[in-house]
């Protein structure tokens, strides 16, 4: 087999590939990080097809013109790359669509230039054919924007393949080959570019970039299929689930675990690799009645109680279902199970308080007109918690009208002013019949408009009259 058959069919393979790889992704379009794989796969295609053309053109003139549109392909692809990179290894960084318009500037100025070559010599000096082994190429003289184009395109290429290695070496437990795998499908083709800049037309006749690009599209397309580059993991944003504190299992529709967060693997005692496969019955027991007894398409939200390690955790359960794009059957969940006995505890801790220093709390939301009362509240007043429902009317009604309007009267006055603070005595009527000192105290709450959408504060039984007049 002589040198074009070979090459000719190797490109042809590689256009087939990245044909297959472009079907793929457009596949998992929806998915996070396929945009800027789709990115990638478009102007590979075009690369492809114009080196296609390239190799089978006779002429000067017409390898030119395929050269050239190889280029559309040529100076998008490490931008995409360095996009995909940074989707899939920091997907907490979001960059603007003006600062991504930004990168492509110098990709579209080397497309101005290399188009408009004939006038200047920037980007190829000279051009002539080579005939080497019974095909035609192109020997080139380059020019100094060449090197500009490449020092750019290096750059970014550069950059995505070090973030990729970067997060496969911080997550060596949580599939690293993918990135691996995905840092090599830039690697080979920039190995084989530097080869071809470095090496004489004799040496390498044929730019082994494009051809490279086969090994490429193979790497990238195992990735995604064999790997599940695209799969519920990725849906669920592992490094989103890395970082919560809550527990946070992700199940597939076997109600196995393929994913959890790290305080999950602290709460249980086990490393992601132990807990992958594993049935969620086997780990939390008590979990296993709500995906069973319970249609989670619905969802779970609930209290439970777990044991573990000997242990009683007192917890707030949410399971939500996880849906593909084009269906509506859940093909797995999220459980997360968030730590009540904290709350729990600060919760007593400021109901005690409030009791020894014999304060009660209140909270109005003027914008819903709902107001709370605690326990501690209506005790002051010598009433049982169920004995005196949560009415906005509540406090008026135990308050003498002449002191309410003057506290109403103080609120008016604090809002003109601009005061967060009020604080007043004024009497309220005990269950027994007799009236008791109360000292309250105010935050006014306002909106961004300065319009005051909310009151709470504390009254507290004082032993002497200082009641306001």
């Amino acid at each position: 087999m002589n040198l074009f058959v070979l090459t000719a069919s190797i490109l042809c393979a590689a256009l087939l590939a990245a044909s297959a790889l472009a079907l793929i992704v457009w596949r998992y379009r929806r998915a996070p990080g396929a945009l800027p794989m789709i990115a990638i796969a478009v102007p590979v295609l075009v690369w492809l097809f114009a080196s296609t053309g390239e190799l089978w053109s006779r002429t000067l003139d017409a390898k030119v013109i395929w050269a050239n549109l190889q280029y559309l392909g040529i100076v998008t692809v490490p931008v995409a790359y360095f996009m995909l990179a940074l989707a899939v290894s920091k997907p907490d960084i979001r960059l603007s669509p003006r600062l991504w318009a930004s990168l492509l500037v110098m990709p579209l100025i080397s497309l101005l230039v290399l188009w408009t070559n004939a006038w200047h010599g920037w980007f190829r000096a000279d051009v002539q054919l080579l005939d080497v082994s019974s095909m035609s190429v192109l020997s080139v003289t380059l020019g100094p924007w060449f090197w500009v184009h490449t020092a750019y395109s290096y750059l970014f290429l550069g950059t995505g393949i070090a973030l990729l290695m970067r997060h496969a070496a911080l997550n060596r437990q949580r599939r690293p080959l993918q990135f691996i795998l995905m840092a090599l499908s830039a690697l080979v083709p920039l190995i084989a570019n530097l080869a071809y800049l470095a090496l004489d037309n004799q040496v390498i006749p044929v730019d082994p970039t494009p051809i490279s690009i086969l090994v490429s599209a193979l790497l990238m397309a195992y990735v995604i299929v064999k790997l599940n580059f695209f799969d519920v993991i990725r849906s669920a944003a592992q490094t989103f689930v890395d970082n919560m504190e809550d527990i946070m299992l992700v199940l597939d529709d076997n109600q196995r675990v393929l994913t959890a967060s790290r305080s999950t693997e602290q709460f249980l005692g086990m490393t992601l690799a132990e807990l992958r496969g594993q049935k969620i019955a086997q780990l939390v027991p008590e979990i296993q009645q709500y995906l069973t007894m319970t249609d989670i398409s619905l969802g779970v939200d609930c209290q439970i109680r777990v044991s573990q390690n000997g242990q009683l955790f007192d917890m707030e359960l949410r399971i939500t279902p996880v849906h593909h794009s084009n269906s509506d059957y859940a093909h797995g969940c999220l459980v997360i199970l968030r730590d009540l006995s904290a709350v729990m505890l600060a919760e007593q801790r400021l109901s005690l308080a409030m009791q020894a220093s014999r304060q009660g709390v209140w909270d109005l939301d003027m914008e819903t007109g709902t107001i709370y009362y605690s326990p501690e509240w209506k005790r002051l007043l010598g009433y049982k918690n169920h004995e005196l429902a949560d009415d906005h009317g509540l406090a008026r009604k135990l308050t003498p009208p002449d002191q309410w309007q003057q506290l109403k009267q103080r609120v008016s006055e604090a809002m003109e002013s601009g005061d967060n603070w009020v604080e007043a005595e004024f009497q309220m009527q005990h269950r027994d019949g007799h009236r008791v000192n109360v000292l309250a105290r105010t935050m006014l709450i306002r909106n961004a408009e300065d319009k005051l959408i909310r009151q709470i504060g504390t009254h507290m039984v004082m032993p002497c009259s200082g009641v306001i007049q």
